[in-house]
């Protein structure tokens, strides 16, 4: 024999009567609140243990990548002025005739504008 209480106390489901099987919001309310009513005390009944979730730390968690080998970087300047002591950062591409480009090492972290005139001093780019 089925379990009876899968069609709501009837036997089968051709003996549903057509309102329970079509519910309007009302029917449907009361059901759902049957079924958590239902959910809870089974819950209550039967307590699941808690899973404990384990954080597995990498060991390769720092230091990813190869070392770098080279703290600098390399900028192409353009000489600014006819001295030669003014520098700009010099755009992609072939250079115009006539401009000289220098080569200049600077630190990974600098930032350099292209629109900024800078000095170059010991060795070391500043702002003019």
């Amino acid at each position: 024999m089925e379990d009876t209480q899968s069609y709501g106390g009837y036997e089968s489901l051709e003996e549903v009567p057509t309102a329970m099987k079509n519910p309007s919001l009302e029917q449907m309310n009361l059901m759902i609140e049957a079924f958590l009513k239902k959910k809870k005390a089974y819950e209550a009944a039967n307590p699941q243990p808690k899973k404990k979730v384990e954080v597995i730390k990498s060991k390769f968690s720092t230091g990813g990548g190869r070392p770098r080998r080279r703290y600098t970087k390399t900028v192409t300047m353009v000489k600014a002025s006819n001295d030669g002591k003014l520098l700009r950062v010099a755009g992609r591409g072939r250079p115009k005739a006539g401009v000289e480009r220098l080569k200049v090492d600077v630190p990974h972290d600098t930032r350099l504008s292209k629109g900024v005139e800078y000095k170059l001093v010991d060795g070391k780019l500043i702002e003019a």
